[in-house]
C-alpha cells in the first residue's frame, strides 16, 4: 500500500489537478480543519494510491512505485519542479516482523528505483507497524 504525498504552503491543488491525469484519493487544503477540530491544515496538498501490494510485500510495493515512476516519469518531471511544491515522497508501510525467531530485520531498494527517485528529488518514508 505505497502512498505518494505532495504538499506545499502555496499549492494550489484545484490548478493543478485540472491539468494532470493523476487522481489523488485525499485531498487537503491549507487553513482548514484536520479531522481532530483544534487543528488546521498548515500546507495544501494531496495522497495518491501507488500500490495496493500488502504491508507485508514491500518488494512489490517498490516494484509498483518503480513502474508507476517510469509511467508517469515526464508528467512527476514537472511536478517536482513547481516552486510552490515544498515535500514530495513516497510513504512504503510496512509489517514488523521481529519476534522469537527473527532478531533483526533489514528491508532493500534497488539501484533502479533509487536511481529515477533520485533523478526526481523524491523523498522515501519507511513507517513501520507492529
Amino acid at each position: 500500500m505505497c502512498v505518494l504525498h505532495v504538499r506545499g504552503k502555496s499549492f494550489n491543488i484545484d490548478d493543478f489537478l485540472k491539468n494532470t491525469s493523476i487522481s489523488p484519493y485525499k485531498i487537503w487544503y491549507k487553513g482548514k480543519p484536520m479531522r481532530r477540530p483544534d487543528k488546521v491544515y498548515e500546507d495544501s496538498g494531496f495522497s495518491l494510491d501507488i500500490s495496493k501490494a500488502d504491508w507485508n510485500n514491500l518488494e512489490n510495493q517498490i516494484l509498483d512505485a518503480e513502474n508507476f515512476l517510469k509511467e508517469n516519469f515526464i508528467e512527476l518531471e514537472h511536478l517536482c519542479k513547481l516552486p510552490y511544491i515544498d515535500d514530495i515522497r513516497f510513504d512504503f508501510p510496512y509489517s514488523l516482523r521481529i519476534n522469537e525467531t527473527y532478531f533483526s530485520q533489514s528491508e532493500y531498494f534497488p539501484p533502479s528505483f533509487l536511481k529515477i527517485i533520485g533523478k526526481l528529488n523524491i523523498g522515501i518514508e519507511m513507517s513501520l507497524y507492529p
